[in-house]
């Protein structure tokens, strides 16, 4: 025959924490979100462009030979406010009666004083002899034209700043003579600059 349960045990004390479980399967991706609304168009990178044409009926012959500094002609000169600019200078020349040699006709351009240093010439422009004419040629008036050009991207100060262009020509013969320069155009254009 069974006899009567017995009491109840006291509680037993709580087991240590089991290991992690493994890591459950991943998500399914959510779906995208909406296209947002487009920015505003950024700057064109070109605030203003002029050109300046510096060749007029009364600009002399241009010297050649002997010392820059002494023989130079200024021919034009060209404003600009602060900023970053970018200065193309193009021109054309031709020989004349007085040129003699082999003549290398060249532009300076400076923001300051000329000096032996040219610790002033921004940039120059200027490669390659002009034609070395004969006399026949040049009293026929059939003489060819040389076109040069270059280029430089200048940082002007803040209160802005005048550049002094001048043309001047080297001389291989070391002689001293002239050239025409039938023209010159500076064209600057200012930069967009970051704010």
């Amino acid at each position: 025959m069974t006899g009567p349960k017995g009491a109840t045990g006291p509680k037993g004390a709580t087991g240590a924490p089991g290991a992690p479980g493994a890591p459950g399967a991943k998500g399914d991706p959510g779906a995208p979100g909406a296209t947002g609304d487009p920015g505003a168009p950024g700057p064109s990178g070109v605030v203003s462009t002029a050109a300046t044409q510096l060749v007029t009926a009364s600009t002399p012959a241009i010297e050649t030979g002997g010392s820059f500094t002494a023989r130079k002609t200024l021919v034009g000169t060209v404003t600009l406010g602060a900023g970053t600019w970018l200065v193309d200078a193009d021109f054309t020349a031709t020989p004349n009666a007085s040129t003699t040699g082999d003549v290398f006709p060249q532009l300076f351009v400076y923001n300051g004083p000329v000096n032996s240093g040219f610790t002033n010439d921004l940039f120059n422009v200027g490669a390659g002899a002009l034609e070395n004419p004969t006399p026949t040629i040049v009293s026929d008036g059939d003489t060819i034209n040389s076109y040069y050009s270059g280029e430089s991207e200048i940082t002007v100060p803040a209160g802005g700043e005048t550049l002094d262009v001048y043309a001047f020509g080297y001389d291989s013969d070391t002689g001293e003579g002239t050239y025409a320069l039938n023209s010159a155009v500076i064209t600057a254009t200012h930069l967009q600059t970051a704010s």
